[in-house]
């Protein structure tokens, strides 16, 4: 069966889209700027022994151990964010963007006027830093010619009160959209959870590993570029593997923007069916396509835009990083 499009200007927004994001319910600020105006946003941190007090009595649970924010300019009492163990090791935020300019700059990147993209909770529990790498033809790769380019970008999560691991990742920041995206070879990452053994200057290796490759990666995005994709052809796909790891909404969100290059959203909540064959209502159109998806690249696009319009922040990052594995299946299906 078809996939039938009921076009309308005026249809239903997809829930995804116009709220504002989160970060595990908590809202998030996002702040762009260089380096020396981006630390002095990022809040202290403390932890002091877990107690209750009553009746001139002051309890204390040996086992645990309260995170607190430290006073602010806009805050002049500390704030408690969190309870976490006694093996929980706390790491400041401030700490994450000194290690990852350290090592930049041992791997010789200029970081004199780097763009740092900050993304924080409204209390500073959870942070996502995104380091864009210099407008240098080494770090980015060139898409049409008129200025649609992507660069390279290193991120790193962090929490203070355990909520979420810390994380270092190379991955891709297309312009013209907004969309990041994974690098696809380079696939060393570090994920560790705040114990006593983290190690946080482990964001070293993640640039040691991933530069040396960044030709390799390059080429493999020209390759995405000449295997030409229709929609009819990648359903077996968007009905398969992307269905079983996203889900049949953005499936059927992917097949309606490969086949049109709008984003879309169920005309029929209830209808049953393959993701291919949802009756669809188009929203709006994706930045950075111009019609139908004509190749695999065309598909990794559409990926990132639903991955970035998720407005929960972890889930954002969990689809980004799920993209390159979900290209190389669709490769291996050679598709045409």
């Amino acid at each position: 069966m078809r996939n039938r499009i009921a076009n309308s200007s005026h249809g239903p927004r997809s829930e995804d889209t116009d709220a504002p994001d989160r970060w595990k319910g908590a809202p998030v600020v996002e702040k762009t700027g260089v380096i020396a105006e981006i630390m002095p946003l990022l809040p202290e941190f403390d932890t002091r022994m877990l107690s209750i007090s009553g009746e001139g009595l002051s309890v204390l649970n040996p086992s645990y151990r309260v995170v607190y924010r430290k006073p602010t300019a806009d805050a002049d009492l500390p704030l408690p964010v969190g309870v976490v163990s006694r093996k929980y090791r706390l790491v400041q935020h401030a700490k994450v963007l000194e290690v990852a300019v350290n090592a930049l700059n041992k791997a010789g990147v200029n970081t004199d006027d780097l763009q740092v993209q900050l993304r924080i909770t409204e209390n500073g529990e959870r942070m996502s830093l995104g380091l864009l790498f210099p407008d240098d033809q080494r770090y980015s790769v060139s898409l049409n010619g008129n200025g649609d380019t992507m660069r390279l970008r290193l991120q790193c999560l962090n929490s203070v009160d355990g909520s979420v691991r810390f994380m270092a990742f190379l991955g891709w920041y297309r312009f013209v959209c907004s969309n990041g995206m994974m690098v696809g070879i380079t696939k060393l990452d570090i994920r560790q959870r705040h114990y006593i053994g983290l190690d946080i200057d482990r964001v070293g290796a993640v640039l040691s590993h991933g530069l040396p490759l960044l030709e390799r990666e390059k080429k493999l995005y020209v390759r995405w570029r000449n295997a030409g994709v229709e929609a009819d052809g990648a359903r077996g796909w968007i009905d398969g593997p992307l269905r079983k790891r996203w889900g049949v909404k953005l499936a059927a969100r992917t097949f309606h923007i490969v086949r049109t290059g709008s984003d879309a959203d169920f005309a029929l909540p209830f209808e049953r069916g393959k993701p291919s064959d949802k009756t669809m209502i188009a929203t709006k159109s994706v930045p950075g396509l111009h019609g139908p998806a004509a190749n695999a690249f065309d598909v990794s696009q559409a990926l990132s835009w639903l991955a970035k319009e998720r407005r929960n922040v972890q889930e954002q990052v969990e689809l980004m990083m799920e993209i390159p594995e979900m290209m190389e299946e669709l490769m291996k299906a050679k598709v045409r």
